[in-house]
């Protein structure tokens, strides 16, 4: 089928297992499994009338939409984990190091959040639950599109469960917004306090919290400025 166009966002249909799935450079790509299922649906409604998206509709499972993607290509994959259970960990770990610029941003149900974890290690870098805003998912894209993660609320304790390695921080890169905010943690201000000075939401910001405390291997937010102090004396 044909791609169908409105005002605000560019639709393309693509039918099972058939062709290459490219993308605009100009767009955000959401690249969403199971074309005609109510996950699928929920997804389109969230993202109607928002502009800059391209929504891509397949029915491949993960091997085969791995080796449906064009090389270079750009976008985030929304998807469940039940979609996932038709794949095996290596088809997963396969199609994340084929196509290094995809994302991979997951709905997980409260009995899925154990594995979060593991799921993490993967490299799945986004997970989301039923309490997420439209605002907060249409965040969560953005931050996705940047090569940055995002966690529900839900999530993060899961994720902070497991007991950290000392020093991860010294072998991953902070991004920008990650170190503006870290400055403002230094400082004592809260998530809210945060968000207002930079224009975002609590939630947002309290996902970049949780992903510095997760790079520098810490449990929280004060194990994370004492770490950050420790670096800069060291520096």
């Amino acid at each position: 089928m044909g791609p169908k166009t409105n005002t605000a966002a560019s639709m393309l249909m693509t039918d099972r297992f058939t062709g290459k799935i490219e993308s605009s450079q100009k767009k955000i790509s959401i690249i969403i499994p199971g074309s005609s299922d109510l996950f699928g649906m929920s997804i389109r409604f969230l993202l109607q009338d928002v502009k800059d998206i391209e929504i891509i509709m397949t029915e491949s499972d993960c091997r085969q939409l791995s080796n449906s993607l064009e090389p270079g290509i750009r976008g985030i994959i929304v998807t469940q984990y039940s979609w996932l259970e038709q794949s095996s960990a290596n088809d997963i770990k396969g199609l994340l190091e084929a196509s290094p610029d995809i994302k991979v941003l997951m709905y997980l149900k409260p009995k899925e959040f154990v594995r979060a974890s593991s799921l993490f290690q993967f490299g799945i870098q986004g997970f989301f639950t039923d309490s997420i805003t439209r605002e907060e998912f249409l965040d969560c894209l953005t931050e996705l599109s940047r090569g940055k993660s995002f966690f529900s609320q839900e999530i993060i304790p899961v994720l902070l469960a497991k007991e950290p390695e000392k020093g991860r921080g010294l072998d991953l890169n902070i991004t920008a917004r990650e170190n503006e905010i870290l400055l403002f943690i230094r400082q004592g201000f809260t998530n809210k306090e945060i968000a207002s000075k930079l224009f975002l939401s609590p939630r947002t910001i309290e996902g970049h919290r949780a992903n510095l405390i997760l790079k520098f291997g810490v449990r929280n937010t004060a194990e994370l400025i004492s770490e950050v102090r420790n670096l800069l004396e060291l520096a």
